[in-house]
């Protein structure tokens, strides 16, 4: 029965799981807007806040798996590693130059975790070096080394996804992913694997799967004890216990997913059907950059410990708004001036970026991009 119920969608374009690429990057960069410094009095309340908009990256990272299992009918695991040196690695390597220049010059000379009387002592390059194999030097930047290993070992995933039985599998990633907690700060890119991987796998198990647990969650009753459980785990942080946040964004990807599948795609939505869309195609290029702006902001403004809530929610809200614009204006420019060579600037898909911008499309033709 259980085999029955796991035969895969055709593989046409999955709406569902785009918007989810839009409203992951919302929660990132929302998330890394309001950390910021608050008196004792606020501290719940952003706790709180904070335990809402964390994880963002687990929703990126469980949409990375969905679609893995989505495309292994065409997966060939050097053209994989092609295209994700391409999408991924050149990116990461040339848009972390300013931030590592930052840190190789001393004009930065604090860091959240990094012991940097011990930092100053290295060479040069051993420093370009570990930069680089930590993602140290711009807070997201931890997530590509992390993401890069995976890739590296994808025919281990194809084989886990081919021959393990997906409900032992799902079980034991969950297991996995709890005993092995994401390191503090995300200062060890090896601890941030192990913690995230079997989340990866668990992502291409919900693709594998996705005809029964639908129809599951279907269920009036099913659905009701998933948001009862989600505001159980958001709660708990303020409980005197914390569960691991990556549940909470499980159950948002699997709640989200149903609702934008039964939406029928947002088709009654137009604007936010077309914001997603745009930001499904942005998404990747704006968690390259976006650390820039948020870090910019805070420097002009300078370091302040908020006391009052509506100014700590209005600088948060700004500082979230200045910064998806100036990232999508910022990859917009690049993509204008450097065309299908963007995805190795910057990662934009620009195939996909040409849809949604007529002009461009108008002009260059998406049937003449590679």
């Amino acid at each position: 029965m259980w085999v029955s119920v796991m035969n895969m969608y055709k593989a046409t374009r999955d709406d569902a799981i785009n918007y989810l690429r839009g409203i992951s990057i919302i929660y990132v960069v929302i998330h890394h807007s309001f950390t910021m410094p608050v008196t004792i009095e606020l501290q719940w309340l952003v706790g709180l806040l904070q335990r809402i908009t964390s994880e963002g990256t687990t929703l990126f990272i469980l949409i990375s798996g969905y679609l893995f299992y989505y495309l292994l009918n065409s997966y060939e695991y050097v053209d994989y590693l092609n295209k994700k040196t391409k999408n991924v690695l050149f990116p990461y390597l040339l848009v972390s130059i300013p931030a590592i220049l930052i840190y190789v010059l001393s004009l930065k000379t604090n860091h959240n975790w990094l012991d940097m009387a011990q930092f100053t002592e290295f060479s040069t390059i051993v420093k370009i070096v570990y930069l680089y194999f930590t993602g140290a030097h711009l807070g997201p930047f931890w997530y590509v080394p992390v993401i890069i290993l995976v890739f590296i070992i994808s025919p281990l995933t194809v084989l886990m996804m081919k021959f393990v039985n997906p409900l032992i599998l799902s079980f034991m990633c969950l297991i996995i992913a709890y005993l092995l907690p994401r390191p503090p700060g995300n200062s060890n890119v090896l601890m941030s694997y192990a913690h995230f991987y079997p989340i990866f796998l668990f992502g291409a198990v919900l693709y594998k799967c996705r005809a029964y647990w639908l129809a599951k969650i279907n269920n009036t009753f099913v659905l009701s004890f998933l948001l009862i459980f989600y505001a159980f785990l958001i709660l708990s942080s303020t409980l005197g216990f914390s569960i691991p946040p990556f549940l909470d964004k499980i159950i948002v990807f699997i709640v989200l997913y149903y609702l934008l599948q039964k939406s029928n795609g947002l088709s009654d939505f137009i604007f936010l059907k077309r914001l997603l869309d745009i930001l499904a195609v942005y998404s990747f290029p704006i968690y390259f950059i976006h650390g820039y702006f948020i870090a910019l902001t805070r420097m002009l403004w300078g370091e302040t410990i908020w006391s009052n809530l509506i100014e700590y929610m209005f600088f948060g809200l700004s500082v979230f708004c200045i910064t998806l614009i100036a990232s999508v204006f910022c990859i917009s420019a690049i993509s204008i001036l450097f065309g299908k060579n963007s995805n190795k600037i910057i990662g934009l898909n620009y195939k996909e970026y040409l849809k949604i911008s007529p002009i461009l499309s108008l002009s260059y033709g998406v049937k003449n991009v590679d």
